[in-house]
């Protein structure tokens, strides 16, 4: 088990060495090298896909395939174990306490999203870390800050505008999935187009 209570930055998980697939190593002292442990189990389960169905990189692009990877992640880094403590049905190894780390992991979340063509959701984040999408929600309200004693609901807004901006962008794109996403999400609603005629219009 990784020590994902101990770790306040994403970039302190362990150095890795690179397998079999080198879609998200970093050069380091003439090799090729993981940033953190997020990236080797994405990677690594890139190496699972048949390439000979399709190009992974490709692959990994369908939306069905990339939250394969987040789920793989899950159970590789923060899934509970056996020996961990149960309570109030968590299911992540993640210290709830530590926002910067949870930050740190959506920002991982989010590159990966990006590189993958993907856009970044609360319930994708969920299946990746195991912190259920309506937590995610609680905290986002002002008054259980007190809890954590940090401005861990300012965090979760910015988080949650990261969202909405992807699914405007989609929106804009002529995408009609993207303005559902943000009627359902965000309160977003579509005004009927006003026509003005003008005197110079009617000749």
């Amino acid at each position: 088990m990784h020590g994902i209570r101990d770790v306040n930055v994403a970039g302190a998980f362990l150095l890795s060495k690179v397998g079999e697939m080198k879609d998200n190593t970093v050069k380091a002292d003439q090799a090729e090298v993981y940033e953190n442990r997020m990236l080797e189990l994405f990677d690594e389960y890139m190496n699972t896909l048949d390439d000979e169905i399709e190009n992974i990189n490709i692959q990994i692009t369908r939306t069905p395939i990339f939250k394969g990877a987040l789920k793989y992640i899950y159970l590789h880094l923060f899934a509970l174990t056996d020996n961990d403590i149960k309570y109030d049905n968590k299911q992540s190894n993640i210290d709830y306490n530590n926002i910067s780390l949870i930050y740190n992991i959506w920002s991982v979340y989010t590159s990966l999203c990006y590189k993958y063509k993907q856009n970044p959701t609360f319930l994708n984040f969920s299946i990746l870390t195991g912190i259920d999408n309506h937590t995610l929600g609680e905290w986002q309200k002002t008054e259980n800050d007190r809890v954590v004693g940090s401005s861990r609901s300012a965090t979760i807004k910015k988080m949650r505008e990261e969202c909405e901006s992807a699914a405007y962008d989609v929106a804009m794109s002529g995408n009609p999935g993207g303005m559902f996403v943000l009627k359902a999400c965000y309160g977003y609603t579509e005004q009927p187009q006003q026509i003005v005629i003008t005197q110079a219009d009617q000749g």
